[in-house]
């Protein structure tokens, strides 16, 4: 199955150009880069990119926001667009499945835009070039990235680069240090386990007040799933709904028992916040409330998991604040590292990164395909757009704190990132069609065990035999 190729106009081209110079000239990318003059002569080549399709694909404007410098400092390439079918509806898992098929397909890409996620199976696959002997061959200086950024990408390809990203956004747990001030409480700090985090929550968390302070929230808004709270929280240790071959359920363990007791308890006691009653109706409140729904900001929560796009809220919150608009009451906050767990000492977090590309190993042009690369990760585009972007640029002397103010911004990229392994990687759910229901049926089972109708173990066995028996069924359908 082939996809469509879609060429960079020129009239594009040239829009590009003359909205670029002007910055270039200013930061001197074009200077550290290639010399549009020097590139007259050099033989005309034709890069093609796969990326994804609709809004996030060759056809939206995401792709080609990576491409507009690259396209600047090499006039001699012509950039062509190939696009990978859509599936069906309903059908998303097999979108991967797609792209390998264009991967080698007759149009054959030179750069694949993809997912962290997919990475492990277009590598094990061979349909990815490795970048190391690249790297080691042009010396080409990565020591100024982010280590947690190129951590990632590694565990992705098994100890082995495939790719390169030039921005990131991870997590880090945010606090409000007046809650610890008043209650005589140690600040949180890096490098804190998930013993210590929950013992430092219980200690300033009141869920007796008519309005509850809560110690620790997995997220800054209120609503969270206990369920899946309980999947963040065993995410660095590997624990799975299926066992790696996808051959049974693999819920009946101690890993899954002692997680789904740990939020259970900390819900009861208020430590965290309730899970979400999808029974009660949506009511409006009875008068205006900026921050509804935000744990953190109406200050119901000491301590809360957050995203780099997050702090952004604070700033601007404390800055209406600052105005003395009603409503509004100045939040003094910081930032450290997210829990790590005895058992995997330095993991801990989500980390996410934009602009990842990779070289297919059919490719007709990797030489272009990896200048594409070096550009998009160079020193020089990090300086540039620096403050240009939503996200972090992964070279670490380029992360500016927001506005310029004092937080430990060093808290993004201090950890390892956990290696989140996506429910569509197991073979379960590449091969057995609805395979999700298995998972649904968790979620019934957690909320039995939570609302005290079934101890922990009791839901688990339950949830491990039904979940055999409905994937035998599911198997025959």
């Amino acid at each position: 199955m082939g996809g469509t190729i879609i060429k960079a106009s020129r009239w594009q081209l040239k829009a590009v150009a003359l909205w670029l110079s002007a910055g270039l000239a200013v930061t001197g990318l074009s200077a550290c880069s290639v010399d549009r003059d020097s590139t007259k002569n050099e033989k005309e080549q034709v890069l093609r990119i796969v990326g994804g399709y609709g809004d996030m694909g060759v056809e939206g404007e995401a792709l080609r926001q990576w491409t507009e410098i690259y396209q600047f400092t090499h006039p001699n390439v012509t950039l062509e667009y190939v696009s990978v079918p859509e599936p069906a509806e309903g059908d998303q898992e097999n979108s991967l499945d797609k792209l390998k098929e264009v991967l080698t397909g007759p149009e054959l890409p030179d750069l694949v835009w993809v997912d962290l996620d997919q990475i492990p199976e277009l590598a094990s696959s061979n349909l990815l070039s490795p970048l190391d002997p690249l790297i080691k061959k042009d010396h080409y200086d990565t020591s100024g990235i982010v280590p947690a950024v190129l951590e990632g990408l590694r565990s992705a390809g098994e100890g082995t680069l495939y790719a390169l990203a030039p921005q990131f956004s991870a997590s880090v747990m945010i606090y409000n240090k007046d809650v610890f001030n008043q209650a005589g409480v140690d600040l949180p700090s890096d490098g804190m386990t998930w013993g210590q985090t929950f013992e430092l929550a219980s200690r300033v968390a009141k869920p007796n007040q008519q309005k509850p302070l809560y110690g620790f929230s997995f997220s800054a808004w209120e609503g969270g799933d206990g369920f899946w709270e309980a999947q963040q929280y065993m995410a660095p240790l590997n624990v799975n709904f299926f066992d790696a071959k996808g051959e049974k359920v693999a819920v009946d363990t101690p890993g899954w028992a002692k997680a789904w007791s740990t939020i259970i308890n900390l819900k009861k006691s208020g430590v965290i916040p309730p899970a979400a009653d999808s029974s009660e109706p949506m009511t409006e409140p009875e008068e205006y409330n900026p921050v509804q729904g935000d744990l953190f900001l109406s200050g119901r929560t000491a301590m809360a998991i957050v995203d780099y796009s997050y702090l952004s809220d604070v700033v601007q919150y404390n800055k209406t604040a600052a105005e003395g608009q009603e409503g509004y009451s100045r939040i003094n906050w910081d930032i450290v590292t997210v829990p790590a767990h005895d058992e995997a000492p330095g993991v801990g977090g989500d980390i996410n990164m934009n602009g990842i590309f990779a070289i297919n190993a059919n490719a007709a042009n990797p030489e272009a395909a990896w200048e594409f690369i070096k550009l998009l990760n160079s020193e020089a585009w990090a300086r540039t757009k620096a403050n240009a972007v939503p996200d972090m640029v992964s070279w670490q002397k380029y992360i500016r704190k927001i506005d310029g103010l004092e937080y430990h911004v060093e808290a993004f990229f201090k950890m390892k990132p956990v290696r989140v392994q996506p429910l569509w990687s197991n073979p379960v759910f590449r091969s057995v069609p609805r395979a999700y229901e298995i998972v649904d049926l968790g979620t019934v089972k957690f909320n039995e065990a939570l609302s005290g109708q079934k101890s922990v173990e009791q839901a688990l066995k339950e949830w491990q035999s039904e979940g055999e028996a409905k994937l035998e069924l599911l198997r025959q359908s």
